[in-house]
């Protein structure tokens, strides 16, 4: 199977705007027809788990565009099942917009593939990709949160940890802020793979929000998901704020030091400098150790929006909480990402760094 072709089905299950795909006019009608069919339209997995109508409207219409202009004189038709589609759709748009007018796009399925270079050279074939579904968000902002869909920052770090396994696999690792459970879900395969999720083990995945942890629970136990038969793996809420109050820091010290961690991870939570504090505090508690054989370490992937604020987190990570910090933003660059909706993402502006505890 051509990169290319296989790239027509990322993009489709991750939702990529037709516009940043490349079709491959340079390959023969009838191999891109067959695949576009077999391997998207009735594929058995993205039956089950689709892309939103919203979307599929957009994409089906610029298939079929792409492949009549691929027939171009020669004597092919356009598979009779792919202008069924898309007339459905334009039903369903067509009944959704009498009923509830111009709205944003509804939360959807996304699937997310990626190479597992850990096998060594490039792979063939889609079963030789790991992949992650959910069920998130279209739009900035949802029931009043951000985390209901997934950031570049966490595709960059969750790029970082595939190129990088042995830093989640065979540990208890913590994510702080998991939002809809993208990154989660990654490190559950990452753990299950070549039988290391061994003794030590687990994963436990936070964060504040009700409606965001009921998110994250409903596609870690999606069955498609490597997450759903994960033994070891926990959602649960933590607010980051109790750590920094006098009556709630005593129990919040105890729930981290029962968990234990050994990595913990965290993506695109630098966003306002008040959240600084909290997090740092959070942060150390959990990367403080009792044994001194145990060092714990943390991988963090901060969106740059404002240099004031990240020189304002760096400093207080290093003169007030007396962190380790080292910045290996080159080393989670190093590989071109898998994930085709992070080839629109400008990386450049995702800084990752690793954390210890300064001892």
């Amino acid at each position: 199977m051509s990169s290319k072709l296989r790239n027509l089905r990322q993009g489709y299950a991750s939702l990529t705007p037709p516009q940043y795909m490349n079709f491959p006019t340079d390959q023969p009608f009838t191999d891109v027809q067959t695949f576009v069919l077999n391997s998207i339209l009735l594929d058995g997995h993205l039956q089950r788990y689709p892309p939103s109508d919203f979307y599929q409207r957009s994409f089906w219409k610029w298939i079929i565009s792409q492949l009549e202009a691929l027939i171009g004189d020669e004597d092919y038709e356009v598979d009779e099942r792919l202008y069924e589609r898309q007339i459905s759709l334009l039903s369903v748009t067509r009944r959704t917009q009498d009923l509830a007018g111009s709205s944003p796009p509804p939360p959807s399925y996304v699937t997310h593939f990626w190479e597992n270079r850990s096998q060594g050279a490039p792979l063939e074939g889609l079963a030789e990709y790991g992949s992650v579904t959910l069920f998130e968000s279209q739009t900035t902002i949802e029931s009043g949160t951000t985390g209901l869909r997934t950031w570049r920052a966490s595709f960059v770090l969750a790029q970082f940890l595939i190129d990088h396994p042995d830093t989640v696999r065979g540990h208890r690792v913590l994510e702080l802020g998991s939002g809809a459970g993208f990154l989660g879900l990654v490190i559950a395969c990452l753990q299950q793979q070549d039988g290391q999720g061994g003794r030590r083990s687990g994963l436990c995945l936070t964060d504040v929000n009700e409606v965001v942890l009921q998110r994250c629970a409903q596609n870690v136990n999606l069955p498609c998901n490597v997450s759903a038969s994960l033994p070891h793996l926990d959602v649960r809420p933590l607010d980051w704020s109790d750590a920094v109050c006098p009556n709630l820091e005593p129990s919040t010290r105890k729930s981290l030091s029962g968990l234990d961690a050994d990595t913990i991870v965290a993506a695109d939570m630098l966003y306002h400098p008040d959240i600084i504090t909290p997090f740092l505090t959070t942060l150390r508690l959990a990367l403080l150790s009792e044994s001194k054989l145990n060092t714990k370490t943390a991988y963090l992937a901060l969106t740059v929006r404002n240099q004031e604020l990240l020189d304002a987190f760096l400093h207080a990570s290093t003169d007030i909480f007396h962190l380790c910090v080292e910045d290996i933003s080159s080393r989670a660059s190093g590989h071109q990402s898998s994930f085709l909706e992070s080839e629109r993402i400008d990386t450049e502006n995702v800084m990752v760094i690793q954390v210890t505890a300064d001892t």
